[in-house]
């Protein structure tokens, strides 16, 4: 069986629905009419119905009955309508008066759509990573320069020269000093230098010399440059350097040493040339000096000849001078022979006096070439500085 498609106004009767009892076509116009007023009144739709469009889907369903076709308002052609008696029932009487037009439905304004504002994600601003705080290296102590020793005068020399051992003597050591050997390092335990050319050694640094006001430190004052030993006699601080520079002879009995030397002007201290005594306490068996000052212009060398049993007394000794400051060259020799019980003293070849006695010291002996400060008791002046140079030494022995 085919069916017509029904005006959507009309209920469709699906097939398997029992049929229902036909009604006549006035009837169902009337309940037409009466739910579309309803619709009209009610319905908020946005839409004005004119006559022509309320009534014309009922036109048209007459229309199609009697075969004719019929535009609609939108320009469709007429919808087929479903069999009489399948038509859907009116849902009863309409509130609106019969006869009156169907009031127009205002249309509503429609609501606008409000379109959410996107939302702006911010870009994430570049993450400035902290510079590193660079921690100020810390400036490692700067080490005091060493002092520098001023310059000094070495020309000129000694009326005489070193010559050979006379008669009677036998030479055992004789140095000129032609190896140059560098501040810091003549005498250094354990360097190169610790016993310069094989001759020599240091009295041990931080010692005190014969007042206590100075110290012994041969690297901070003795070098070798220009042919000569260099003594450099100096402070450092409160700290007053001095030097004891002892050849490697050894202990003998009897020597005669010569050498040339002169020194600066240097206020608060003095040098002793010496024999010292190897046996007993102290100095029990007698000392020998010669030269020995103060570095002074106006004072002079002198030669001593120290007996037992108390010679530092001054009370059992002889003393010769020579007239002459140590600030000039000059050529200082001292014979010492036990044997013969004598000590004689000779500035530049002259003998300037000589010890004859039998408290002659007679044990063994060896030489000091010893720089310090102001015998205790006497007043220091402030530091000061100088040098004292050797230009050559020699070391004789009997036989």
């Amino acid at each position: 069986m085919r069916y017509k498609a029904q005006s959507p106004f009309v209920r469709t009767t699906r097939p398997d629905e029992p049929p229902q009892d036909p009604q006549p076509r006035s009837t169902t116009r009337i309940g037409l009419l009466l739910v579309l007023s309803a619709v009209l009144v009610l319905s908020p739709v946005a839409f004005t119905y004119s006559e022509s469009t309320i009534f014309a889907p009922v036109a048209a369903e007459a229309d199609a009955g009697n075969g004719r076709k019929t535009d609609t308002p939108n320009g469709r052609g007429n919808k087929p309508t479903a069999p009489p008696g399948q038509e859907k029932k009116s849902a009863g009487p309409s509130a609106t008066p019969a006869g009156d037009p169907p009031a127009a439905t205002p249309i509503p304004t429609a609501t606008p759509i409000t379109t959410a504002t996107p939302v702006v994600t911010p870009s994430p601003r570049p993450t400035i990573a902290a510079t590193p705080t660079t921690a100020a290296t810390p400036t490692p102590p700067q080490a005091t320069p060493a002092p520098t020793p001023p310059p000094t005068t070495v020309a000129g020399s000694c009326a005489t020269g070193p010559g050979s051992a006379p008669s009677g003597w036998r030479r055992v050591m004789s140095d000129s000093f032609s190896e140059d050997i560098p501040l810091g390092e003549w005498g250094k335990p354990g360097g190169r230098w610790e016993f310069p050319g094989g001759k020599w050694r240091a009295r041990t640094a931080g010692w005190k010399d014969s007042s206590g006001r100075g110290t012994y430190n041969s690297p901070k004052t003795t070098s070798q440059h220009d042919g000569v030993l260099d003594v450099w006699i100096h402070s450092e601080g409160s700290t007053r350097y001095v030097a004891a520079p002892i050849p490697l002879v050894g202990d003998t009995v009897g020597q005669r040493i010569s050498l040339c030397m002169r020194a600066d002007q240097i206020p608060g201290y003095k040098i002793a040339f010496l024999l010292w005594p190897d046996e007993g306490p102290g100095n029990y068996h007698g000392e020998i000096d010669f030269p020995e000052g103060k570095l002074l212009t106006t004072g002079s060398s002198h030669a001593f000849m120290h007996y037992d049993p108390k010679p530092s007394s001054g009370k059992n000794q002889d003393a010769y001078d020579s007239n002459v400051n140590l600030m000039s060259w000059h050529t200082y020799t001292m014979e010492w022979h036990p044997n013969r019980h004598y000590a004689s003293f000779y500035l530049d070849g002259r003998l300037i006096g000589r010890s004859e006695k039998s408290e002659v010291p007679n044990g063994p002996m060896h030489y000091v070439m010893q720089m310090e400060t102001y015998l205790a008791g006497q007043d220091l002046p402030p530091p000061a500085q100088g040098h004292v140079l050797v230009d050559w030494f020699t070391i004789d022995v009997p036989g």
